[in-house]
């Protein structure tokens, strides 16, 4: 545990941060952990005390975090960073009656003593794909989280992309226990090189259809009527 006791004078805000410091995410809470202590020295106030605790990978692991946190006392608990460790966490931080911060991008987490404080990424792609409309754009591709969160974004991106008249070329989901997603990105880059091939051959053949329509126009006799 990554844990130190905090004073127990009165008068002390005691926040709970429930982040993963170990597992796949690690990178990821150690930058927001960070994130954080940096806000609170910026802030200098004194009686705001963060106590951290390592969420790791499972909701087993968050809730066993959320378990030491309130015995510390915690008054309010900022994460966990996914949907899973959300509600797992969620009856125990409720019946406790410490309200959650949850940093999961996740909206549908949200619930009585949840709130959701994570980027909502479905306004930007419909930002983004308009753009994309106005420079001229005709296909597009996506690269999304192979969960609930992403299964919206999909749903956006449908949406979207018949509103825009663009055409999907591929979508490809990537796991969210990885920060390794050279594979998933390998079959985008693979779907875009077969798309142009498929462009290229497709005009060569029309190419050739309409020199062949006017050599049949050229050579064709009239119909003969049977008598």
């Amino acid at each position: 545990s990554k844990t130190s006791t905090p004073p127990k004078n009165a008068g002390f805000l005691r926040v709970g941060v429930l982040l993963p410091q170990s597992g796949p995410l690690e990178a990821i809470g150690d930058q927001l952990v960070q994130a954080a202590k940096l806000s609170v020295y910026q802030l200098n106030q004194p009686q705001l005390v963060l106590q951290f605790e390592d969420a790791g990978s499972t909701e087993q692991e968050a809730k066993e975090a959320t378990r030491r946190l309130l015995q510390l006392g915690v008054e309010v608990i900022l994460g966990p960073l996914t949907a899973d460790q959300t509600n797992a966490i969620a009856g125990l931080t409720r019946r406790a009656n410490v309200p959650v911060l949850s940093l999961s991008n996740n909206p549908k987490v949200a619930q009585a003593g949840v709130s959701v404080l994570g980027h909502q990424p479905t306004n930007e792609i419909s930002a983004l794909l308009n753009y994309a409309a106005s420079t001229g754009a005709q296909t597009i591709a996506a690269l999304v989280p192979a969960n609930g969160v992403g299964q919206e974004m999909i749903q956006t991106i449908q949406t979207q992309a018949q509103n825009q008249g663009l055409t999907i070329q591929r979508i490809v989901t990537y796991p969210t226990n990885t920060t390794n997603i050279n594979a998933q990105l390998k079959q985008l880059i693979q779907a875009d090189a077969a798309a142009k091939l498929l462009a290229q051959e497709k005009a060569e053949l029309e190419a050739e259809h309409a020199q062949l329509g006017l050599s049949l126009i050229h050579i064709s006799e009239p119909t003969r009527r049977t008598p």
